[in-house]
């Protein structure tokens, strides 16, 4: 009987590519090459030795055991079932890291059901009915509204199982107990509230790599067993929790991807290592490398920083593996889980009296150190943001890697520098000032000319009134700043004092000091708002620029011409 569930599981993913390919449409890769379910046929109606095996193209195989599923054999039997089919080519299941998420939310609601039916009626006697997926999702509800789990991961985990059961609605109904209206599949909306892991501090990364390397160093050459570890095993595996977590805040990749590396994938070439891993969550673009600095090993002596960069720790990682004979594969002897980075917390509290920042035991987390790596950067680079899109979307960098309290220095510093750049920029004058007669020898307007880095021939224009705009002489009107080569200026009278183009002379401070008056006049009878964004920009160069340029028997003189001036006839039809 179990070989012909075998056969029926493979035929499903057969059948479903063929019919992917006769409808014409691209099939899209996946990182799930094979996936098959391995039990035995003699024990069909107990799972505990049932298990959904998944390997990837790179050789890793991950077996997904369904014992929690034994006392209710027959649903469980159907949700390994309808989970295979789920892996088949364009199915909602395209890697094993997708695989193994959905395994553990079906995981969550068979033990919900062993909380609510101790009577082992469903899933044994009796199909699954629908009140009972109302109440598990009403369940999942319930834990969100007490805050015992997140609205993310309660989403998730009802969408799972939403999915998982939907798919048995429609292609195994008689597995089902009863009528189920379509209606209970819709999902709800999803509400991502979960928190960034908090990173350590440049202080703590710091305490982490020194412990980690004083431990490296004093068990560099105890490659057997010794009184100190009773077992060798008991070395390597704390050894290799030590060395993933110094790349976590030394390499900056995924923890699952350094998890994931392999032998073969780590090449020294002189001082540099060059690692090539693959990134599961990017299914597009899955393979990366990068490189990282390395020291010389040597034979016997190994400088004490070397285990403080990425590079000496992959290859010292990779010499433990030829030890142990392996040259290709998977760079661990085992996947490691986060309890057992608990047991390396208290291992390093204890022998190395690891500390946090407030005094208290350090416990390592490995969903804070990838964040750690990015935080440092950021901070190093003095805010450089796209440090922290250079391999995910900004997106996922603003949530995960920006919103932490390590980064609220550098993002008031940042708005203080541009508060400080936009006070510099609106003080910044591109007018120049040309303070001399009409009438000034050659020699002054040579040095009026090198002072303002202009031409004399220049200079000597706008002293004759050649160029004269109406606020002030301009250097060539049909070359502007704001226009295309050959087209006149197009831009208002005052804009001329935000231009390059722009020489104020003496023959023009008249006409400003009569624009003066009027812009003075206009505060009096219109909004303030209003009045900053129209003459706020002129006004202060007028006053903080230009006439402190010129001496006091100067202005004197042009304010006694512009009181002569009738407005009707020098003001431009704007001001009027």
């Amino acid at each position: 009987m179990g070989q012909s569930i075998l056969k029926w599981n493979t035929a499903v993913v057969s059948d479903h590519a063929l019919a992917l390919t006769k409808r014409g449409r691209k099939a899209k890769p996946i990182d799930v090459a094979s996936s098959h379910i391995i039990g035995n046929p003699h024990e069909f109606h107990g799972l505990a030795n049932w298990v959904l095996r998944f390997e990837d193209s790179a050789g890793k195989v991950v077996d997904l055991s369904w014992a929690w599923a034994a006392n209710r054999s027959k649903l469980g039997h159907l949700f390994l079932r309808t989970l295979y089919e789920l892996t088949a080519l364009g199915g909602p299941v395209r890697s094993i890291h997708t695989a193994r998420t959905w395994h553990n939310s079906a995981k969550t609601f068979f033990l919900w059901l062993n909380e609510i039916d101790v009577d082992l009626q469903i899933g044994v006697q009796r199909p699954l009915a629908m009140w009972m997926f109302i109440a598990y999702k009403s369940h999942i509800d319930e834990r969100v509204a007490n805050k015992s789990i997140k609205s993310i991961v309660g989403y998730h985990r009802k969408r799972v199982i939403t999915r998982i059961i939907q798919h048995i609605h429609s292609k195994h109904p008689e597995e089902l107990e009863g009528e189920w209206y379509s209606t209970v599949f819709l999902l709800d909306q999803k509400v991502d509230d979960a928190e960034s892991r908090l990173p350590y501090s440049v202080k703590e990364a710091g305490r982490i790599l020194d412990a980690i390397s004083m431990f490296l160093r004093s068990h560099l050459d105890k490659d057997r067993v010794t009184s100190t570890w009773p077992e060798q095993w008991q070395l390597d595996s704390l050894r290799e929790r030590m060395l993933i977590t110094a790349l976590g805040l030394t390499l900056g990749i995924e923890p699952e991807c350094i998890t994931g590396l392999q032998v073969e994938n780590i090449t020294e070439v002189r001082n540099k290592v060059r690692l090539r891993y693959r990134k599961s969550r990017a299914p597009s673009h899955p393979h990366r490398v990068k490189q990282a600095d390395a020291i010389d090993w040597g034979e016997t002596i190994v400088p004490s920083d070397t285990f403080k960069t990425a590079g000496g720790l992959l290859a010292y990682a990779k010499r433990l593996a030829v030890a142990r004979g392996v040259t290709q594969g998977a760079l661990w002897t085992k996947s490691y889980e986060q309890n057992e980075f608990e047991t390396l917390s208290r291992y390093l509290c204890k022998y190395y009296n690891l500390k946090g920042d407030d005094g208290k035991k350090l416990r390592i987390v490995r969903a804070r150190l990838r964040t750690t790596w990015k935080t440092t950067r950021l901070l190093k680079s003095n805010g450089n943001l796209s440090l922290t899109t250079d391999d995910h979307t900004k997106d996922v960098g603003a949530k995960h890697y920006l919103e932490n309290k390590a980064l609220i220095p550098v993002y008031e510093q940042t708005v203080v520098n541009a508060a400080r750049a936009a006070l510099a920029h609106a003080l910044e004058s591109n007018i120049k000032v040309v303070d001399i007669p009409e009438d000034a020898p050659a020699e002054a307007v040579a040095a009026a000319a090198k002072k303002i880095n202009e031409p004399p021939e220049q200079v000597r224009q706008a002293l004759s009134g050649a160029t004269d705009a109406w606020l002030a002489s301009c250097k060539n009107f049909y070359n502007s700043p704001w226009d295309a080569p050959g087209d006149p200026c197009s831009k208002s009278f005052w804009a001329c004092f935000e231009c390059p183009n722009a020489l104020v002379t003496r023959r023009v401070l008249p006409r400003i000091l009569r624009y003066l008056d009027h812009i003075t006049e206009q505060r009096r009878g219109i909004a303030e708002a209003d009045w900053t964004k129209k003459f706020s920009l002129a006004y202060a160069q007028i006053t903080e620029v230009i006439l402190p340029a010129f001496p006091a028997g100067v202005i004197g003189e042009a304010r006694a011409i512009s009181e002569g001036l009738s407005g009707c006839i020098h003001l431009p039809p704007e001001l009027l």
